[in-house]
């Protein structure tokens, strides 16, 4: 049996390879989920430039954060993703790029401050915070069938003020914040 065959008991989820600018960046993906795009792409492109150390809260399979590191906006990135699978991919990106001395990846739920400060994270730590959160209030939109696309996309409303209060605590005072954490619809 092929492990790409959809059945309940076969958890293997196939990858691509995908080339972002202009081949600089190369990133392993789900093939089928929520992936990257130029949202994305855009997001850490407007990390400000000359930032140290940068935070990307919600990083995926780190695309935003690689290419901030990749365009030189930044120095070192935290990438923090709370789906295990999800952050194996990051940590994949983060080694297949050649950047293990600029980033890691954190595998934690910002939404529970345990563990967060367990697993590394920084508070009042970084020059930069950069989020892409999910983007539909809980209800709201169509509903994605493939779970992981859907937690990627929705959650409750109180959830985002928490995502906007932890990007705030985590960036230095005085320093520069940059992020898409506005709610559509």
């Amino acid at each position: 049996m092929s492990l790409d065959q959809t059945t309940d008991f076969v958890k293997h989820q196939t990858a691509t390879r995908d080339a972002f600018l202009g081949g600089r960046l190369t990133l392993s993906q789900p093939r089928h989920g929520f992936r990257a795009g130029l949202d994305s792409v855009l997001l850490g492109a407007a990390a400000p430039a000359g930032t140290g150390r940068l935070l990307d809260l919600g990083a995926g399979v780190g695309t935003a954060g690689l290419v901030a590191l990749s365009l030189g906006r930044a120095e070192r990135a935290d990438l923090l993703e709370r789906d295990a699978a999800t952050a194996a991919l990051a940590r994949d990106n983060v080694a297949g790029n050649g950047l293990e001395a600029r980033a890691r990846v954190i595998e934690a739920d910002l939404t529970v401050a345990d563990a967060r400060r367990a697993a590394g994270w920084a508070d009042n730590g970084y020059d930069g915070v950069i989020a892409n959160p999910p983007f539909f209030a809980a209800g709201q939109g169509t509903l994605a069938p493939d779970l992981a696309r859907a937690d990627a996309r929705h959650m409750e409303t109180d959830a985002l003020d928490l995502w906007g209060r932890c990007a705030a605590a985590s960036a230095r005072a005085g320093e520069r914040r940059s992020s898409s954490i506005r709610r559509k619809g």
